[in-house]
C-alpha cells in the first residue's frame, strides 16, 4: 500500500495533541485503533464480497447526517444569534443530495438515469466534497461574525440548488465535458488524485486555522468538533487518493472516517444550537432560583420589620397602656394587703384580687402578642379559632386603632378557619393600622366583623375566582378618606405605599395577600373617596 502507516499515525498524534475536547480525543483514538486494525488484520477476504453493501450503508449514514444538519439548523434558524449557523445547514442539503446521487450512481446498483460507472460515481463524489469543503471554510473563517458577506437565506438556497442542478446536468447529460477520473484499467487518474490532494490541503489549512483560533479565543466545543472533522476528512482524503483498486482496505477506512467526520459536524451543530442553550437555560434557572431565594429572605426580613413597625409606631401608647395596667395591679395588690391586715371581709378581697388578675392577664396577653409578632418564622398551617384570636388580640387592636377612634368588634362565637394564628393576627393588625391611618381628618370608627358566609356560586375576587362553599367572612371597615381607583389598583404590590417616608415599608398588604393565597383564601376591596374603605376576606371554614 502506497500510504505510509508511520505518517498516518503521526497525523493522528498531532490531532490528539491539539484536541481540547474529551469527545474529540476519544473519537480520534477510536479511529487510530480502527486504522491499525484494518492494516494488521487480514480483512480483505471478508470486505471484498460485501463492499457494495458496506458502501451503501456508509453513504446512507453520511446522507442522513447531512439532512439532519440541514433540518436541525432550518428549524432553529429563528432562535440562533449566529448568522453562519443559520445558513450552514443549507449547503449540507446540497451535500446530502449530491451524496445521494453518488450512491445511486455506484457501479453494482441499478442505473441512475444513465449507465452507472466509476467515472459517474466519482464525479458526484468530488462535487459533494468540494461543496462540503467550501461550506466549512466559509463557516470557520467567519466564526467571529465580522464578515460583511452575509447573503440572504433565499440567495444561499438559490446558489446551492443551482450548483446541484448544474453538477447533476453536467454529469448525467454531458459527461464528456468532465475530465477522466479513472483510466481504462479502473485506476484513479492523476486528475482525481490532484483534486483529492487539493481537498486534503483545504481541510488541513482549515484545521490549523481552527487550532490557531482556539488558542486566541475562548470558544465553545463546536470549534473542537469542527477541528476534529477537518483533520479526519483530510486523513480520509489520503485514503481515497492512495488506494490501488476499488476494493482496497483504504476505501473502507476512508468511508469510516467520512462518517465520523460528518458526525463531528453534526455534534458541532447540536452543541451550539441545542446543548449550549439548554445548559445556559439550566444555569439561568439555577441563578433565578438563587435570586428568588435571596428575594424571599429579603422579603422575610422586611416582613419582620413590618411587624415590628406595627408595634413600634404605637410603642409609646402601648407602654402607656401597660403602665396603667401595672398601676392598677400595684394598687390592687396594696389594697389586698391592707384588707388582709385589717381582716376585712373576703368579698372585698375577692373584688380586688379579680382586678389584679385581670390586669395582669391583659399585660401578659399584650406581651405575648408582641413576642409572637417579632418571631422570624410562622407556625405551620392549622385550624385557628377566632375566639382565641380576639381574646388575646383585642387589647392590642384597641391600642393600634388609636384612643381617639371607636373600635367596634362584632364576631360570632365558635368560628374556625383554615389559617395560622400568628399570620391571621398580623393581617388584623395590618388592616387595623391602615384603617387608623385613613382616619386622618377627624376621629372615626373602625369596625371588625367576623361571621359565617355561604357562597352559592363562583365569585370573582381580587386574587382569583372563589368557588362555591362555606367560608368565614372577615371584614375591616373604616369611614376614613378612602382611596382613588388608581391607588386601589396598586395597594397589593410589594413596596407600594402612600404613607410618608419612615411610616411604612409597602409590605403590609402584599404580605396579607401572600398569606391569603397560601391559605386558599380570597379578598375584596370596596372603597370610595371620603366615605372610607372595607377589606373583605373569605377564609376556608373549618368545622
Amino acid at each position: 500500500m502506497s500510504i505510509n502507516l508511520t505518517k498516518l499515525i503521526a497525523s493522528f498524534y498531532v490531532l490528539i495533541k491539539n484536541s481540547r475536547n474529551d469527545f474529540s480525543g476519544f473519537l480520534v483514538f477510536t479511529v487510530l485503533i480502527a486504522t491499525i486494525t484494518l492494516y494488521i488484520l487480514p480483512l480483505k477476504s471478508f470486505l471484498v464480497p460485501h463492499f457494495v453493501e458496506f458502501h451503501t450503508a456508509a453513504e446512507t449514514l453520511c446522507i442522513g447526517i447531512s439532512f439532519m444538519i440541514f433540518t436541525i439548523l432550518h428549524f432553529l434558524r429563528n432562535y440562533t444569534r449566529s448568522y453562519q449557523f443559520k445558513t450552514l445547514g443549507i449547503p449540507f442539503l446540497g451535500v446530502g443530495l449530491i451524496d445521494l446521487f453518488h450512491l445511486l450512481s455506484y457501479k453494482g446498483l441499478s442505473d441512475f438515469f444513465t449507465a452507472n460507472s466509476e467515472q459517474k460515481s466519482i464525479s458526484f463524489w468530488l462535487a459533494a466534497r468540494f461543496l462540503e469543503a467550501l461550506t466549512l471554510c466559509y463557516f470557520s473563517f467567519n466564526l467571529d461574525q465580522k464578515s460583511r458577506l452575509n447573503p440572504k437565506e433565499s440567495t444561499v438556497y438559490f446558489n446551492v440548488l443551482f450548483y446541484v442542478t448544474v453538477i447533476t446536468t453536467l454529469i448525467l447529460g454531458f459527461p464528456e465535458i468532465l475530465p477522466n477520473f479513472v483510466d481504462y484499467n479502473f485506476q484513479i487518474t492523476p486528475t482525481k488524485i490532484g483534486l483529492e490532494y487539493l481537498l486534503i490541503l483545504i481541510h488541513l489549512i482549515l484545521g490549523l486555522y481552527l487550532i490557531h483560533y482556539q488558542q486566541k479565543n475562548s470558544t465553545s466545543p463546536r470549534t473542537y468538533y469542527l477541528t476534529t472533522a477537518s483533520f479526519i476528512i483530510a486523513i480520509s482524503g489520503l485514503c481515497f487518493s492512495s488506494f490501488t483498486n476499488g476494493h482496497d482496505v483504504l476505501i473502507f477506512l476512508g468511508h469510516v472516517l467520512k462518517v465520523l467526520a460528518y458526525y463531528c459536524i453534526l455534534k458541532a451543530c447540536l452543541q451550539t444550537e441545542l446543548l449550549e442553550p439548554y445548559v445556559k437555560m439550566i444555569q439561568l434557572n439555577q441563578e433565578m432560583k438563587q435570586q428568588n431565594e435571596n428575594i424571599r429572605l429579603i422579603q422575610s426580613k422586611l416582613s419582620r420589620a413590618e411587624k415590628m413597625s406595627l408595634v413600634g409606631i404605637n410603642v409609646s401608647t402601648i407602654v402607656h397602656d401597660l403602665n396603667n395596667m401595672l398601676m392598677i395591679s400595684n394598687l390592687s395588690a396594696r389594697k389586698i394587703l391592707e384588707l388582709v391586715t385589717e381582716q376585712e371581709s373576703s368579698d372585698k378581697i375577692k373584688v380586688f384580687s379579680e382586678k389584679l388578675i385581670k390586669s395582669l392577664d391583659k399585660s401578659q396577653n399584650i406581651q405575648k402578642l408582641i413576642l409572637n409578632q417579632t418571631r422570624e418564622s410562622l407556625e405551620n398551617e392549622m385550624t385557628v379559632s377566632f375566639d382565641s384570636i380576639f381574646e388575646s388580640l383585642t387589647p392590642l387592636l384597641k391600642v393600634l386603632a388609636g384612643s381617639q377612634n371607636n373600635l367596634i368588634l362584632n364576631f360570632e362565637k365558635n368560628l374556625f378557619a383554615k389559617a395560622n394564628q400568628v399570620g391571621l393576627e398580623q393581617i388584623l393588625m395590618n388592616l387595623t393600622v391602615n384603617a387608623k391611618d385613613a382616619l386622618t381628618d377627624h376621629p372615626g370608627e373602625i369596625a371588625i366583623t367576623v361571621k359565617k358566609y355561604k357562597n352559592n356560586e363562583t365569585k370573582k375576587t381580587l386574587n382569583g375566582i372563589m368557588p362555591a362553599g362555606h367560608y368565614v367572612f372577615l371584614s375591616v371597615k373604616d369611614n376614613g378618606i378612602g382611596m382613588t381607583s388608581e391607588v386601589a389598583s396598586h395597594i397589593f404590590e410589594t413596596f407600594y405605599t402612600t404613607k410618608k417616608e419612615g411610616q411604612g415599608t409597602g409590605l403590609g398588604l402584599s404580605t396579607v395577600l401572600d398569606r391569603l393565597n397560601k391559605w386558599n383564601a380570597y379578598i375584596e376591596l370596596e372603597t370610595q373617596i371620603n366615605l372610607g374603605s372595607e377589606f373583605k376576606i373569605y377564609l376556608q371554614e373549618e368545622k
